[in-house]
């Protein structure tokens, strides 16, 4: 795994204990916490990383409402967005509802970063009951399907 600096794009592995510790802030602050490092983590190749970043542009130009429809033709990326998008506005009970809905249905498809999230929601018990057979299940997924955070925390469970 490369390693470099937080400006360079690539950040040091975080573990599970680190989000977790610094995300007791706020009600939404592990799962976004997650996203953020997500988003900056070193990814297996150039090529995965070009196409995150070219998908993270899309993303922000696109409007909700173009996001929503690709996510309900199915398009995993998409739905993870999209619950992302949903829970970033701290949004009512139903709509976090619906936000994690989207990111299970991602992360059904094999999304990596969607599993993982799952599996921090259920380890953290935000969005989702409290459950660490559930968590690691998630978690272990994900790593498996090469999500770096994934990777590093299940080597540490």
């Amino acid at each position: 795994m490369r390693r470099g600096r937080l400006g360079s794009g690539c950040i040091e592995p975080i573990s599970l204990e680190v989000i977790l510790r610094f995300s007791g802030q706020s009600c939404c602050a592990s799962v976004l916490l997650f996203a953020l490092l997500t988003a900056m983590a070193c990814r297996k190749s150039e090529q995965e990383s070009s196409d995150s970043q070219k998908a993270a542009g899309k993303a922000q130009a696109e409007d909700t409402s173009n996001l929503r429809l690709r996510a309900e033709k199915g398009e995993a990326t998409a739905q993870y967005e999209i619950g992302m998008v949903m829970l970033r506005r701290h949004a009512s009970s139903n709509e976090c509802r619906e936000a994690v809905n989207w990111i299970r249905k991602a992360a059904e498809q094999q999304h990596p970063t969607a599993e993982c999230a799952i599996g921090f929601m259920y380890s953290k018990g935000e969005f989702l009951p409290k459950n660490e057979e559930e968590s690691r299940r998630w978690i272990l997924k994900a790593a498996e399907h090469g999500q770096s955070i994934a990777q590093y925390t299940a080597g540490n469970m």
